[in-house]
């Protein structure tokens, strides 16, 4: 019986032999490659990115920190509301003149500063006692303390000169309030506190 097999086998070899078919192994397609870059899908922009990239068209990334400009206030957390807030985009170009002036006045006049509160929402400036038309509800307006050490007297008379000096010709809001935050608003030549 055996025999019969191998001879069988034998001849099932040679057929297959003349005929130009082999028992070799096919050619294996190439191990995995991952496509180019350029064929590698983008994550898909989150809000902040497009308002990081909103910012850098308008030529103002860089001057603080972009989330921060969404910060509703320092008293998030006693008032119940979140710390964040998107203004919808149709409000973007709004801070765009406040950030331009802070690049070329405040910093140059105080050093680099924090934004603690930028964009609000009606729900958080109402809890926060925030003024009716604020304009922080419009996305024209930021307090912001300097990183650098002032005392408030130090702080406010430099503030207040450079609101005489500039406040009109960039319709400069300025609010000085106890210690050394202070408001800054596009909205109108005036001045309360300090």
């Amino acid at each position: 019986m055996i025999r019969v097999y191998r001879l069988h086998l034998l001849l099932v070899t040679l057929i297959l032999f003349f005929s130009g078919c082999s028992f070799a192994p096919k050619k294996l397609p190439p191990p995995f490659q991952p496509p180019p870059a350029a064929f590698i899908p983008k994550p898909a922009p989150t809000p902040l990115t497009e308002f990081e990239g909103f910012l850098q068209t308008h030529h103002c990334h860089s001057i603080v920190p972009a989330q921060h400009l969404w910060r509703q206030g320092t008293d998030w957390k006693k008032v119940n509301q979140p710390q964040h807030a998107m203004p919808p985009k149709e409000m973007w170009g709004n801070i765009v003149p406040l950030l331009h002036f802070i690049n070329e006045e405040i910093i140059p006049l105080i050093g680099e500063v924090e934004v603690v509160s930028g964009f609000r929402t009606p729900a958080f400036n109402h809890l926060a006692a925030g003024a009716k038309r604020s304009r922080h509800l419009y996305f024209q307006a930021v307090d912001i303390i300097p990183k650098q050490a002032y005392s408030r007297e130090e702080l406010h008379s430099l503030l207040l000169q450079l609101w005489k000096q500039k406040g009109q010709k960039y319709k400069l809001g300025l609010g000085l309030y106890k210690g050394v935050r202070f408001h800054i608003d596009s909205f109108g030549y005036r001045k309360w506190g300090g």
